[in-house]
């Protein structure tokens, strides 16, 4: 009997970590409890004229570009990576301001998404930047709030150091 509990709880913590691949990926995939997901698409260009007289460059890219980032964004398929990626196409730029006649300040926040495209930087729309990683404003939220100081973002609960891809580096002389 307790061998047999044994490898359910196995085989579900297999399906679970599956399932968290897949969804890194961006793939179709089945949730434990039969609940399926389809694979991430990515949204509509942004079509606004205005885009230009704002200072916006969104119309300036085009479809295989964007379908290149998305590609790079899913293919990196570890959730700490793609919100570090989200993070550095992001800046935040903290305001001050203050309601008519009083000498109290709030801090507003304002936010200006970047696409990168062959080393070149272009500034869009937050909906264009969202559609174009096929990623909710909530993401980009949670990866700007689990921002750190030095820029790199947080582990995520119950991550290890042995789960993160492991990059060499070289020492020039």
């Amino acid at each position: 009997m307790r061998q047999k509990k044994w490898l359910h709880r196995k085989f579900t913590k297999r399906k679970y970590r599956e399932a968290k691949l897949k969804r890194n990926r961006g793939e179709r995939y089945v949730r434990p409890k039969t609940k399926i997901h389809d694979s991430r698409k990515m949204g509509k260009a942004c079509v606004s004229e205005s885009c230009l007289t704002v200072g916006r460059q969104c119309g300036v890219i085009t479809l295989e570009q964007r379908e290149e980032i998305f590609q790079i964004f899913y293919g990196l398929g570890n959730l700490r990576l793609q919100r570090e990626f989200i993070v550095h196409q992001i800046d935040c730029a903290c305001q001050k301001t203050s309601a008519m006649g009083s000498s109290t300040f709030r801090p507003k926040i304002t936010k200006t998404y970047y696409l990168t495209i062959d080393r070149n930087i272009f500034k869009v729309w937050q909906k264009m930047f969202l559609n174009a990683l096929g990623i909710s404003e909530k993401t980009a939220k949670t990866a700007i709030r689990n921002k750190l100081p030095s820029g790199a973002v947080e582990a995520e609960r119950g991550e290890t150091e042995e789960q993160l891809p492991r990059k060499e580096t070289k020492i020039l002389d």
